[in-house]
């Protein structure tokens, strides 16, 4: 895989080129591990960015992690996401959310890296377009599987935690729309961006680990059977699936009514 570098200012790119070696070996790992699970169509490289550079010369997302085409763009700084992080969660009273991104790892910025590699997975396909309600369980595939294969245990559960209480306390702002909208909530800075992430990831870490015992081979499976059976929603055809009680789906997000 090749790297490449882009900066809006020339005294960073030794930092972005420090940070992205220390990011390489973990995509290089990663890599190898996301081949059990399928075939992977690229990516030809990676960009390494500073923020300014991700945001505003390549594209105008909040956030500097993103494929386009057939490359992957990252700012590979922790202190840059531990400042993406902390800044969303300001209004929080979230002190065990505060204690993780303030003490970001570099795995953490691994995670998101690999995020953007697990799109390549041939399985998951092009979600965009008509597909867009469909959305939310490949964005939450491509952070749960990643984090299965660079974290520890004690580490993944530690984020699923945090993410869960984020979760919840959003809620308040942003709302319990079923997960088929995901990105409704985009507006609302860094942490409407991150909102419907944080929603998409836990849902498939709670698929997978309460009704498929971590069996991610299942969750793939299912999305499979999904792709045939003609049903528009891949959350009603998991409800029904896995035999959802119609309460609990509610709960979950997974159903309105």
């Amino acid at each position: 895989m090749k790297k490449a570098y882009s900066v809006t200012n020339l005294e960073s790119i030794e930092n972005v080129a420090r940070d992205g070696n220390k990011i390489f070996p973990f995509l290089l790992k990663y890599k190898d591990n996301l081949r059990k699970y399928g075939e992977v169509n690229g990516p030809k490289g990676i960009v390494f960015h500073d923020f300014e550079s991700a945001t505003s010369v390549y594209s105008e997302t909040p956030l500097p992690a993103y494929t386009s085409r057939d490359l992957i763009h990252l700012c590979p700084s922790i202190e840059i996401w531990k400042q993406i992080y902390l800044d969303a969660i300001r209004e929080s009273n979230n002190e065990m959310a505060k204690t993780y991104f303030n003490e970001l790892q570099l795995s953490d910025v691994a995670t998101i890296a690999a995020h953007e590699w697990t799109h390549h997975l041939n399985i998951l396909g092009d979600f965009e377009g008509s597909d867009a309600e469909n959305m939310w369980f490949e964005e939450g595939l491509c952070f749960y599987l990643p984090r299965k294969v660079l974290m520890s245990n004690k580490e993944f559960i530690r984020i699923t935690k945090v993410e869960e209480k984020l979760i919840e306390e959003f809620q308040k702002t942003f709302g319990t729309y079923t997960i088929n909208f995901f990105g409704q909530s985009d507006e609302g800075g860094f942490t409407g961006a991150l909102y419907d992430y944080w929603r998409a990831t836990w849902l498939v870490t709670y698929l997978t680990e309460t009704y498929l015992e971590g069996n991610i081979d299942g969750l793939l499976d299912l999305f499979e059977k999904w792709k045939g059976s003609g049903e528009r929603l891949i959350q009603d055809f998991i409800v029904s699936e896995l035999r959802i009680p119609h309460g609990q789906a509610k709960i979950i997000w997974l159903r309105k009514t």
